[in-house]
């Protein structure tokens, strides 16, 4: 992997600016460069082996929602054992063209809105006649490359340099003004508020389940003139303490932006943002009035619990009447048969009329909001925020909240930090950042994300800067030791109520061990990889394994839905979902979640099953080098971590996955796969995914029983041959097993 280059401290905005914009362009036609060759070089059925294309879909549904036509495409009833959607590469707001037989040109293009194992809904503009005419055929789905992102960072970042002239904070970031001394008073409570908050200066904690760590960092927030970093590890409640701090703040008088690089991110905070100010506020004070929230975007893009809180949704509701009957009469006059001058005119009128109708009520509404929140893409000056004032280029919110700020892109984050007076980052930099095409971009730093950067600046005098937040609530302690050690100088602790969490199965007696290693060091049980995409990699052998433990925790009583199996490869997701729908019902799989690493991030589950996948000769591990990716699979897990791999091959060229695999050791329950030789014989796996291509010196044929009996034979032969590291970890096992105690 491409080492990054740290920016550094004293960065002027010019050049950086100029680099930014070198670095998008390069890592924009980086990704339109991939696309366009798969599409040119491969047919449709490649494309879908290599997770770039869903083949051969039905319209199932549509349906109108916010002016687009939603349809919806599901799996043909004979292909459901052998394809799930969720593991196909799409997400939400991935942009894709649609095509029919086997063109790779699409016909039109949509926004993917939901994703499930059979079925995904995409939005289309409402004048899109493709299903009409055709919707009895198969439909293909490709994955395109979305322009509009790096337009709207291009923009933000040409903009940025004229509003730095008059912008302090930018040149706090880039070290050409000083860091001041915070405030001594904070500006008081509104006095619409009712006693005991109203003219009040001190903290009156409107949430009451706050830690010492998170009042400390929301005190720390809002004494801060123009920067603060709020630094939250796994489970500690960073959107839980990012929503007391919005609520100190709009209390107060404060216009609050709140960004996020994902809806998903966004819709998260809203959601808790709503819940926690009628509870611990409207009901708590009796206030007779709401707080007004309003989210910016596309209303089909968001959470359906957030769609009431939209500009678009709001802006329709309040002139329901007026605008619905325009649009009527657009409509009217664009069915009739012939268009002429006059009609074309009447159109233009009545566009005309809705779209000052829109503007009058968009910047009502805007201008009475507390909290504004969008992506960080979003919210660029031409968009939704245009409404706001009359000239944006002299505006600036109170304050800019940037949630998730490590898993933006910096220059995306300047978007709407340029309109800022202060800003408060939330996230984990020792967590997986920013998706980057281009490894030339990468390694010269386009990957190093604001917060990064920011705690590198200020790494002399951290504390005048950032807080951590140091209690979890997710993990047991030993789940938690690890990465807190490695990753968080120690500093994690696992609150009472999760220090000792296990897991106790309803038809064994004794508590389930805490960490469980299934080691394959020495069993030749090596890893396969797909034949388009070489960076996708799967491994038979831990697919069996995975459905080993999880067939053992099912049969004693677990509920599917507390298990989540991780793997860092797209084809070894796919393989174990294949191997569980040959051994369960759909009832179970479709509880089972299983997805890559990198989905996981933000996730939970009582039980994390990793699948590293790796094993070969030459100790090549890939991306797996990338230990923030190894922090996020880890610090999934509430109460039970099993973790199956080939210490001997994913050890050797990796310090942080040596340490961990020797801690696993240390404190977990040390298994050898070579005890499974008789259950992995008996598990069959005929349905296997297209994607799958195996190396011929590598691979097992998985269709064929013959094969499998044959493994224990290469299974005693290999390991004899196996290297020294390989054969120490191997008498760990024995050693490990003759010391443990659950």
């Amino acid at each position: 992997m491409a080492k990054s280059i740290k920016s550094p401290a004293n960065l002027t905005i010019e050049s950086w600016i100029q680099k930014q914009l070198k670095l998008i362009k390069l890592d924009y036609d980086e990704e339109l460069e991939r696309n366009q060759e798969l599409r040119s070089k491969h047919s449709l059925k490649q494309l879908e082996k290599s997770g770039h294309a869903v083949r051969k879909l039905v319209i199932t549904n549509q349906r109108t929602a916010f002016a687009k036509k939603v349809i919806q495409f599901s799996v043909r009833p004979e292909k459901r054992d052998l394809v799930n959607l969720i593991n196909s590469g799409m997400s939400h707001g991935d942009i894709v063209g649609v095509t029919t037989q086997e063109q790779t040109s699409a016909h039109c293009t949509g926004v993917v809105l939901q994703v499930k194992r059979l079925t995904c809904e995409i939005a289309f503009n409402a004048d899109t006649t493709l299903f009409d005419e055709e919707k009895d055929h198969l439909f293909n789905l490709i994955q395109l490359t979305n322009d509009i992102t790096y337009r709207r960072i291009k923009y933000a970042l040409e903009n940025l340099y004229e509003r730095s002239i008059r912008n302090y904070l930018v040149g706090l970031l880039f070290g050409s003004e000083p860091l001041l001394d915070p405030l001594t008073v904070l500006p008081p409570y509104t006095n619409d508020l009712p006693y005991p908050l109203a003219g009040q200066s001190n903290i009156v904690w409107f949430n009451s389940n706050l830690n010492y760590s998170q009042k400390n960092a929301i005190e720390f927030a809002l004494y801060q003139r123009h920067l603060a970093v709020i630094h939250g590890p796994p489970g500690t409640g960073k959107t839980t303490t990012l929503t007391e701090l919005i609520l100190q703040m709009i209390t107060r008088g404060l216009r609050v932006l709140v960004c996020a690089p994902s809806n998903v991110a966004v819709d998260n905070i809203f959601k808790q943002l709503i819940h926690s100010s009628q509870k611990n506020i409207c009901l708590k004070y009796r206030l007779k009035r709401s707080f007004n929230f309003v989210r910016m975007g596309h209303p089909a893009r968001m959470d359906s619990e957030i769609q009431p809180y939209s500009l678009d949704s709001i802006v329709m509701s309040e002139g329901a009447d007026v605008l619905g009957d325009l649009k009527n009469e657009i409509n009217q006059i664009k069915s009739e048969t012939r268009q002429n001058r006059y009609t074309r005119g009447q159109i233009r009128e009545r566009m005309k009329e809705f779209d000052q109708i829109e503007e009058k009520v968009s910047k009502e509404k805007l201008r009475e909001a507390h909290v504004i929140m969008s992506t960080c893409n979003g919210a660029v000056m031409n968009g939704q925020l245009r409404y706001l004032y009359d000239d944006l280029n002299t505006f600036s919110f109170d304050v800019v909240i940037i949630d998730e700020c490590a898993q933006a892109l910096e220059a995306s984050t300047w978007i709407p930090l340029s309109y800022a007076k202060k800003c408060v980052l939330g996230g984990d930099h020792k967590q997986l950042p920013a998706t980057i095409c281009s490894q030339e971009a990468e390694k010269q730093g386009l990957g190093i994300s604001l917060i990064e950067r920011v705690v590198d600046q200020f790494q002399n005098c951290p504390d005048k800067v950032v807080r951590m937040l140091t209690v979890q609530y997710r993990m047991n302690g030993l789940i938690m030791n690890w990465p807190s050690n490695f990753f968080y100088e120690n500093r994690l602790k696992a609150d009472d109520c999760v220090v000792d969490r296990r897991l106790k199965l309803k038809n064994i007696d004794e508590l389930l061990p805490v960490i469980r290693l299934i080691d394959t060091v020495g069993c030749s049980m090596y890893e396969l990889e797909s034949d388009q995409q070489s960076l996708s990699k799967g491994n038979i052998y831990e697919v069996k394994l995975v459905c080993i433990v999880i067939k053992d925790l099912l049969d004693n009583g677990l509920s599917p839905a507390d298990i989540g199996v991780i793997s860092p490869y797209r084809l070894q997701t796919s393989l174990i979902e294949a191997g569980c729908r040959r051994m369960y019902p759909e009832s179970v799989t479709d509880q089972l979640e299983i997805n890559s690493v990198d989905a996981f991030q933000g996730r939970e589950k009582e039980v994390i099953i990793l699948s590293l996948v790796r094993s070969n000769d030459e100790g090549t591990i890939g991306f797996l080098i990338e230990e923030r990716r190894l922090n996020v699979a880890i610090t999934r897990s509430r109460s039970h971590l099993v973790v199956v791999c080939d210490s001997g091959t994913v050890t050797r060229n990796s310090t942080a996955l040596e340490k961990f695999i020797d801690y696993c050791y240390e404190y977990g329950k040390a298994e050898s796969a070579s005890d499974y030789e008789e259950l992995l014989d008996q598990i069959v796996m005929d349905q296997v995914p297209q994607a799958v291509s195996t190396n011929s010196q590598q691979a097992v044929d998985v269709k064929s029983n013959k094969n499998n009996k044959d493994l224990k034979k290469n299974l005693k032969a290999n390991r004899k041959q196996d290297n020294n590291h390989k054969n120490k970890k191997k008498q760990n096992i024995n050693n490990n097993n003759n010391n443990f105690h659950s």
